[in-house]
């Protein structure tokens, strides 16, 4: 120092490799562990999709009774149904796809659901519903909030081996100030609460707090992907609602999902999701998977359209260079070739504006940022329900004013 006296400097080196790699190497067996439950899970349910599948088709060959031949294709739908919600799941946990809300009236979603649950419920569970005429219509994706409430009766099924009784139920609130006691980030607004609970096992309390965390489950392994609650948490939040949990071991559980309110009517041809009187129409259908091509071409011609297919991108073109003499195209995205599904959309529109697009691919938007698919423009996740390609044309033909 300037006074001349003597300095000492006091310090220590360690060496943090090791250390580090340790953490490395734990957090790569955390994940690894993770996405093996999640595997295990998904294949377990996929597995038990396709069996009833193939038992029903199995069925179906040899069965001449119609009213049993309409139940056994019912069954098989329904896992159909169950399998495309489950994709749906991983690849809207993976991408957070943006949802697609509409105005829902409670009352008619249950009617239309109440038989699925009904099916997917042992004789010795008994389910009792409890949905108001009155509520008002909840603002929300309908198809993302069917699945997430059919994945709550999965696990009340599930957690009710020995019997019992599930019971949905809904009732209208109004936060006019601050968020309810229960629900404490709502924001001031009028909300539906669907209630879903049941008389099981019960969650131990030490797990509540990581109920909603991906990937875990209190379900034995191989029974569970562990993205359910996961799932139902995310849409809630991001329908700009709310979802809570109470549970005790041995009493039951009850999950309350808070949905935005909206005084608006619903428009009774987007909620049926029905053919409406645009059968006339002119599809060019596109799609590389042959299979998937001739169903869909015999569908939409069993109703009334008129269609022309083709496999690849630059096959449509050509067709279409020869005759523009169409209503709507349905395109795949993802395709072989060099003319993908939106390059595609985008040369026939230029060549004629006034022709409605629909976009089908067995991606969510989340992973199609880079292929030029705007928000606006409809896309279609398959496989693709009846009901759900009928809105999509009745959209795009109405547009047109047919």
């Amino acid at each position: 120092d300037c006074s001349g006296g003597a300095n000492a400097l006091f310090g220590s080196i360690q060496d943090r490799t090791d250390h580090i790699e340790r953490e490395r190497q734990l957090n790569q067996a955390q994940k690894m562990e993770a996405f093996g439950q999640l595997a295990g899970g998904v294949a377990h349910d996929f597995n038990n999709l396709m069996a009833v599948i193939m038992g029903n088709i199995e069925l179906l060959q040899e069965e001449n009774d119609p009213f049993v031949r309409s139940e056994l294709t019912g069954a098989a739908l329904d896992a159909v149904l169950r399998g495309k919600d489950l994709t749906g799941s991983l690849l809207n946990f993976a991408r957070k796809a943006p949802l697609r809300p509409r105005h829902i009236l409670l009352k008619e979603m249950f009617a239309n659901l109440e038989k699925i649950i009904h099916r997917t419920l042992p004789a010795h569970q008994d389910v009792v519903f409890d949905i108001p005429d009155t509520l008002w219509p909840i603002e929300a994706d309908p198809s993302m909030l069917e699945s997430c409430i059919l994945n709550l009766v999965l696990n009340a099924r599930d957690a009710m081996p020995n019997g019992g009784i599930l019971k949905i139920s809904a009732r209208q609130i109004n936060c006019r100030n601050a968020a309810t006691q229960e629900h404490k980030d709502l924001r001031p607004g009028v909300y539906v609460v669907i209630e879903v609970s049941d008389t099981g096992e019960g969650i131990a309390e030490k797990d509540l707090p990581r109920v909603f965390e991906p990937f875990f489950t209190t379900k034995p392994v191989g029974k569970g992907s562990g993205l359910g609650l996961a799932r139902v948490r995310g849409f809630a939040k991001q329908s700009g609602g709310d979802v809570q949990i109470k549970s005790k071991a041995s009493r039951g559980t009850s999950i309350k999902m808070a949905l935005p309110a909206s005084v608006m009517d619903v428009n009774p041809t987007e909620r049926s999701g029905q053919k409406s009187d645009t059968s006339m129409a002119r599809i060019l259908l596109v799609e590389d998977m042959e299979d998937v091509r001739k169903v869909m071409e015999r569908r939409l011609k069993a109703d009334g359209y008129e269609v022309v297919s083709a496999r690849l991108g630059d096959e449509a073109l050509e067709i279409f260079h020869h005759d523009k003499n169409f209503d709507v195209m349905i395109t795949d995205i993802v395709m072989p070739g060099k003319l993908q599904g939106a390059e595609l959309a985008l040369k026939i529109k230029a060549a004629k504006p006034e022709i409605g697009i629909i976009h089908m691919s067995g991606y969510t938007r989340g992973g199609l940022e880079n292929l030029g698919i705007a928000t606006s423009e409809i896309l279609l996740k398959k496989p693709v329900a009846k009901s759900d390609l009928y809105a999509a044309l009745n959209q795009v033909l109405n547009r047109r004013n047919f």
